[in-house]
């Protein structure tokens, strides 16, 4: 799964700056993409060696959220789908905020939906209560350019959690 996630971070990177809205272009504009909700349903995972192709599109633009979907492909083969949503930051004033015309114009908004659900706008469960909790290290590259530590390191902190704690062999 991390492995996963971080292509699905570099294809948003990848578009984002193909628009010519680069890390750096955000961060000297005093801005970032902060990842709020992302929805994946994984039909299987890629084979040894097996060529991987994502897709990734901006699904539109409202007040300070913006959209974007992934499909995954192996040859012409959808293995795995996401739909996500991201906050405009400013880093400036340190909380949302709604996303700038000149942000928001230079995408293109597609319609294509990668999951057939389209929504990811589910409910929080705050009464969950974890099966099993882990108390483990930060590394330096675990944090973005603001401090925050990136989305995609949290699936590994998942991992290390799983694998510790006996999960991984059905315990």
């Amino acid at each position: 799964l991390p492995a996963l996630f971080q292509r699905f971070q570099r294809a948003a990177l990848h578009h984002s700056d193909s628009v010519g809205l680069a890390t750096q272009t955000m961060i000297a504009a005093g801005a970032v993409w902060i990842l709020n909700r992302i929805r994946v349903k994984i039909q299987r995972l890629p084979g040894f060696r097996e060529s991987v192709t994502v897709r990734t599109w901006h699904k539109g633009s409202v007040g300070f959220r913006a959209g974007r979907d992934f499909l995954v492909l192996c040859g012409e083969e959808t293995v795995a789908a996401a739909a996500s949503q991201w906050l405009y930051y400013d880093i400036g004033r340190k909380r949302i905020a709604k996303i700038p015309e000149r942000v928001s114009t230079p995408y293109s908004d597609e319609p294509d939906e990668a999951l057939a659900s389209g929504a990811i706008d589910f409910a929080v469960d705050k009464t969950f209560d974890p099966q099993a909790t882990l108390t483990l290290g930060t590394r330096e590259g675990d944090y973005d350019p603001n401090g925050h530590v990136n989305n995609t390191v949290y699936l590994d902190y998942l991992d290390t959690l799983i694998k510790r704690s006996g999960m991984a062999d059905g315990r």
